[in-house]
């Protein structure tokens, strides 16, 4: 994934869930996602957090069956507002 100026909270998440559709078409069992626009882009943590688990759920709701097991967000160490979320 990556970030432009131009992101928006649809496209964070519609990354999201195309990464796990491709995650699982590769048969990957264990996902990570940086917290995506809370660094340079100084996006509210909450909103990205909401936002990312938001897609995570629609995607295990509607795939029926997957490959992917567990999935993580990963946070910067120092960020400790994201750290939080």
């Amino acid at each position: 994934m990556h970030c432009t100026p131009c992101f928006s909270f649809q496209h964070l998440k519609e990354a999201v869930s195309s990464a796990l559709r491709s995650f699982a078409a590769q048969g990957v069992q264990t996902a990570a996602f940086p917290a995506v626009g809370t660094g340079g882009l100084k996006y509210d943590t909450n909103s990205v957090a909401d936002t990312m688990v938001d897609a995570m759920t629609s995607y295990f709701q509607s795939a029926g069956g997957t490959t992917i097991q567990k999935v993580y967000i990963v946070v910067y160490y120092d960020d400790e507002l994201c750290y939080k979320v």
